[in-house]
């Protein structure tokens, strides 16, 4: 829309590693992070990490996850010495979307859209039902055999019915 919409005028836009802040013209922008070829409203991402902590905890019994997982900083970006801590499935969730937000890739309304759209109990069970049937060899319970975006129609689909 950048390119199309401003053309030749220049704008401020990050030009990539070590190359930081530059003027560069509007119809010769590229985005950093790769834009998905899909609508940013309801976040897929958060449908998908909704409907596998829901899923996960369906499995299990519980939300809880003891001992805590525990992430240690890697290798950041200069100044930055985070780390990750996750007692429970729903706060991975919680993250997973919100990474998204955090990203630049959703407006804030999209996460809980997408993480409402997968986390019934509905959707977990019927995860759940896939995954034995499954293990026990029946491969129609494939949902897709090679293309997520062919998984995120069938989940869109079926939620809206």
């Amino acid at each position: 829309m950048i390119r199309h919409l401003l053309g030749d005028e220049l704008v401020e836009a990050y030009a990539g590693p070590d190359q930081g802040v530059q003027n560069v013209k509007a119809s010769e922008w590229e985005p950093f992070i790769r834009t998905m070829p899909h609508s940013e409203y309801p976040s897929a991402s958060a449908c998908l990490c909704e409907g596998f902590a829901r899923q996960v905890e369906n499995f299990l019994g519980n939300d809880k996850i003891e001992p805590a997982l525990q992430f240690p900083p890697g290798p950041p970006p200069a100044g930055l010495n985070a780390s990750l801590e996750f007692a429970s499935w729903s706060e991975i969730s919680q993250v997973c979307g919100d990474s998204r937000v955090w990203s630049g890739m959703h407006f804030a309304g999209a996460v809980p859209a997408g993480a409402e759209l997968c986390g019934g109990e509905d959707m977990a069970k019927s995860i759940h039902d896939s995954f034995e049937r499954l293990k026990a060899g029946d491969e129609s319970a494939a949902v897709f055999k090679s293309d997520v975006g062919e998984l995120m129609d069938v989940v869109w689909n079926s939620c809206r019915l």
